[in-house]
């Protein structure tokens, strides 16, 4: 049960960044431009944690590589 209930709160919080993606989306059409602003934006909540850059960086990598299967799949 512990495991739907993350996988529930995951859900409502990829929502909201959905959200602000698409918000900073109408603020600025550039797509580079919204790319860097969300990843500069997960360095800072490493950054907070003191999580070294070089480990935030394999962090983002780890996560791509976990993701990119699904969304390759969904394409």
């Amino acid at each position: 049960m512990k495991s739907e209930e993350n996988f529930n709160k995951y859900k409502k919080t990829e929502s909201l960044a959905l959200e602000i993606a698409n918000k900073l989306m109408e603020q600025d059409a550039k797509l580079e431009n919204v790319e860097i602003a969300l990843l500069v934006a997960v360095y800072h909540l490493h950054q907070k944690r003191g999580i070294a850059v070089e480990t935030t960086r394999k962090i983002i990598l780890g996560h791509l590589d976990t993701i990119t299967p699904f969304y390759e799949s969904n394409s």
